[in-house]
């Protein structure tokens, strides 16, 4: 009996200090309380990782966005093949037609066109010019039409349409000096792309069920004119629009 009551005081000895160095949580507490901390660390990770995309987005080149935003598709090329221009489907037709007036291809199709005032007044009052207005046109109803003049220093184009989507702009340069940004002609948002180092610009708008682009480059019927095109004053040209 004496040996016995020895042997668990030692067992109860024992037990005491074993207890005594035991963690005082389980491993199931120690892993819900991690899985707690990483949880609580991607939710103010989250917030930070959209801080970081807000903040690259905003400083991002304006030719960059209009990549993004399905705007430009710009690439860089060798010196001396510099380019912009665009594409547009769904625009060409089955037959094109040339007509002598704006009136009387509106007269055919029953319809108004928006055309700018200032290339009508070019057109009549310069002495030597060259025009032309044509449309496609896919069984007998009017898909596009398009305008061209040329006057000494000066070409000018515009197409306009009611195809359901925009045109694709393209453009290539070996100095990244593209020119794409958002504007606003009499209250119509809109788009105005060039490159710098080119004396071309184009502007995109759109109102109402119509869609179209305005271009105006040097050179015209006087290929050696040195005065360029400035913003200005293709913004005048697209503000004379009667729509």
């Amino acid at each position: 009996m004496e040996d016995q009551f020895r042997r668990y005081k030692i067992e109860e000895v024992l037990d005491k200090e074993l207890r005594n160095h035991l963690p005082s949580v389980t491993l199931e507490q120690i892993m819900n309380t991690n899985d707690n901390r990483k949880k609580q660390f991607n939710k103010r990770l989250i917030p930070v990782m959209i801080s970081c995309v807000i903040v690259f987005a905003s400083m991002i080149s304006p030719s960059a966005r209009a990549v993004i935003e399905g705007w430009l598709q710009f690439s860089k090329v060798e010196e001396g093949k510099t380019h912009i221009g665009w594409s547009w489907d769904n625009t060409a037709g089955n037959e094109q037609k040339n007509y002598q007036s704006l009136k009387e291809l509106e007269s055919e199709f029953n319809t108004l066109i928006p055309f700018p005032q200032v290339l009508s007044n070019l057109e009549v009052n310069e002495a030597h010019k060259q025009y032309q207005y044509s449309a496609n046109i896919k069984n007998n109803e009017l898909i596009a039409f398009h305008y061209r003049l040329k006057i000494k220093g000066r070409s000018y184009n515009l197409m306009a349409t009611r195809a359901a989507k925009r045109p694709e702009f393209s453009a290539g340069t070996a100095k990244n000096s593209v020119i794409d940004k958002e504007i606003k002609i009499n209250g119509i948002p809109g788009r105005m792309l060039a490159i710098h180092d080119m004396n071309i610009f184009h502007i995109y708008l759109e109102k109402d069920h119509w869609k179209l682009v305005l271009t105006a480059s040097s050179g015209g019927l006087d290929t050696k004119s040195g005065r360029k095109v400035t913003e200005s004053e293709i913004i005048k040209l697209a503000e004379s629009i009667t729509w």
